[in-house]
């Protein structure tokens, strides 16, 4: 087990002591991918100095590889803020839209692994019969069944799109982490716009 430090530089997209409030989904922001790359391979030179270099050298491969990828974000995004009209299962990409300027995204319930109540259903409907909401974004591990009956319920009105966080359907290649972000870029773009006077 080699445990990495000097993760200081994460950026945060909220402050919190409370622990079931923590939002650990920080690999969302490529900022935050950054900072990691860089405390891994000092702990694997710190355990393993015979090959130090070779860690450094592909941690700034790997850095580049992420400054590329977070100048794609936002070329397509663009660096205004945007208003977002998805609802998430729950606040899954909040560094991502923090990072990139996205304001005003749904998300059903806070509470993910207790289920959505009563109260949090209903405002989620209400919000599509409001027209705040045009795209779903279904996360594979979480049941679909509120989404699925928004579906049958709002079917002109909305649509559904599988977003994987977790990066767990992807196949693990070297880009997997690429091609989720783009993928969650895409999602976005397709479902947010600017803000007025933006």
């Amino acid at each position: 087990l080699i445990t990495a430090h000097g993760t200081q530089s994460i950026i945060p997209h909220s402050i919190t002591t409370d622990p079931v409030k923590a939002d650990m989904h920080f690999w969302l922001n490529p900022h935050n991918a950054i900072a990691f790359t860089k405390a891994i391979a000092v702990a694997l030179s710190d355990a393993d100095p015979a090959h130090a270099e070779i860690y450094a050298k592909n941690a700034i491969a790997q850095t580049e590889q992420l400054e590329a990828l977070d100048s794609y974000v936002l070329q397509q995004l663009g660096e205004s803020k945007r208003i977002a009209h998805y609802a998430t299962y729950h606040p899954a990409f909040a560094y991502y839209e923090h990072r990139y300027n996205i304001i005003k995204s749904t998300n059903i319930t806070n509470t993910p692994e207790a289920g959505a109540s009563v109260a949090e259903a209903r405002n989620f409907f209400h919000a599509i019969e409001d027209g705040d909401i045009e795209c779903l974004f279904k996360e594979p591990q979480f049941s679909p069944r509120l989404f699925n009956h928004a579906l049958e319920d709002y079917k002109d009105k909305v649509r559904l799109i599988t977003l994987d966080p977790l990066g767990n359907i992807y196949p693990l290649q070297p880009d997997l982490y690429a091609r989720m972000i783009k993928d969650i870029t895409q999602a976005i773009k397709t479902c947010s716009t600017p803000e007025s006077g933006a």
